[in-house]
């Protein structure tokens, strides 16, 4: 379901600050007659289609967002997979499944197209996730051609496969972060911990009770680090011995910055 370009989207916990501006910029592109041409959701809904309904094809995958506050709609597992990076990376203000349809215009044909996410950090990025053995000719021209026609626009088009999104350790650890920080934090705790961190320099996880199941103050570092308030090395398996640090942003890389910046 879908209709005009000016309508806006409906409000997340989460604040989009450069989706507003695609709007407006594809507004304008709608009135020049140019390609591509973008479709947004209904007033009132977060997708242009869902996933979740009796008659879907495949098995679908439903991750809960700490950031987004809803249940994400994925056709995957290896959705499922580049949400969850996404949930945990300190650089992404705001992301969404089956965001827009993308109508565009190569070697003569229509196509219509719709990525799986749009991604926002300091730039807006519309993704496309596929396993590496259904990436063929086709899905390499689409990747290309949309790339071309969105740069200008300020949006890039990317391709993602198991071979970025995939490092088992990695999501072993932002598995156990997700779990633990779902709660909000009280108020000031963030502001003790940043000031013994200033202090110490870091500080171990098990400062926090890292290993004792259930303990409140594990809960509440879990959910700094994904608010990006302090920093872990996600290189290993965390630990009780993980060190905790202040942050250092690591968002201002050009490629994949929510790729490169989840808590390293």
């Amino acid at each position: 379901m879908t209709t005009d370009l000016l309508r806006m989207p409906h409000s997340t916990s989460a604040t989009p600050i450069l989706y507003p501006r695609l709007r407006k910029l594809a507004s304008n592109i709608q009135a020049s007659g140019t390609t591509p041409r973008l479709e947004f959701p209904e007033a009132g809904r977060h997708r242009v289609r869902d996933l979740v309904r009796r008659s879907a094809p495949r098995p679908i995958s439903i991750v809960p967002s700490w950031k987004l506050d809803r249940i994400v709609q994925c056709e995957s597992a290896l959705e499922a997979d580049a949400v969850r990076l996404l949930d945990a990376s300190q650089c992404v203000r705001w992301f969404c499944e089956q965001p827009i349809v993308v109508h565009y215009a190569r070697d003569g044909f229509w196509y219509r197209h719709v990525p799986d996410l749009i991604v926002e950090t300091d730039v807006l990025e519309l993704v496309e996730i596929k396993f590496e053995r259904d990436v063929d000719a086709e899905v390499l021209a689409r990747t290309d051609c949309l790339a071309k026609l969105l740069r200008p626009l300020g949006v890039a088009y990317r391709l993602y496969t198991e071979r970025e999104l995939r490092d088992p350790g990695l999501l072993d650890n932002i598995d156990r972060v997700l779990r633990r920080g779902r709660q909000h934090l009280p108020p000031g705790w963030s502001l003790r911990v940043q000031h013994l961190l200033r202090q110490h320099g870091a500080l171990p996880l098990a400062y926090f009770g890292w290993d004792r199941s259930g303990h409140a103050e594990a809960a509440r570092i879990a959910r700094l680090i994904l608010e990006g308030g302090v920093s872990a090395n996600f290189a290993s398996p965390l630990t009780e011995n993980t060190a905790v640090r202040l942050p250092v942003s690591t968002c201002q890389r050009e490629e994949q910055p929510w790729l490169l910046a989840v808590s390293r």
